[in-house]
């Protein structure tokens, strides 16, 4: 049954047309794992967020598990985990879709409103944050981004 109605879906979205593809795409496109990195270059130091977004498929929640790696000028480093559960917001436009953080729930790490450390954490783990996501064909994936810059490609998870 469920084979039927993606087939069906997909040649509605052949007919369609490329504009469907982000009502077609939720619902069947599984649970995804993205890998960010958000590098922020200071004079007097750098820092990297590297993290991990689970969005589950059929419900409206991710997952967030990233560090933040403080790099001195002389070469010295610290790490802060930060784990994140969000409630996320999808309004679809033929192009993209328009996603925000509805709620957002502090797991581990630093609160996204520290002023030292918050301003580092990956913005959709905040709550109120909205940001518009186009999606670009590249070979046989979907990829996705902002407006001419894709960004992140689901890859499976691997729990």
């Amino acid at each position: 049954m469920r084979m039927a109605v993606s087939a069906a879906c997909c040649l509605l979205a052949l007919l369609l047309g490329w504009f469907s593809l982000p009502y077609f795409v939720r619902p069947f496109s599984g649970d995804c794992r993205a890998e960010t990195y958000i590098i922020y270059d200071e004079p007097d130091r750098t820092v990297v967020s590297h993290g991990y977004w689970d969005i589950l498929s059929g419900s409206r929640e991710g997952h967030l598990n990233a560090y933040l790696a403080f790099m001195s000028s002389q070469g010295l480093e610290s790490r802060i985990n930060v784990d994140r559960t969000v409630n996320l917001d999808y309004d679809y436009h033929p192009d993209s879709v328009t996603v925000s953080t509805r709620k957002s729930f502090r797991i581990a790490g630093p609160d996204t409103q520290d002023p030292a450390i918050g301003k580092y954490i990956d913005p959709l783990a905040d709550e109120n944050f909205t940001a518009r996501i186009y999606l670009f064909k590249v070979g046989n994936q979907v990829i996705s981004g902002f407006h001419y810059r894709p960004l992140n490609r689901c890859m499976k998870p691997g729990f």
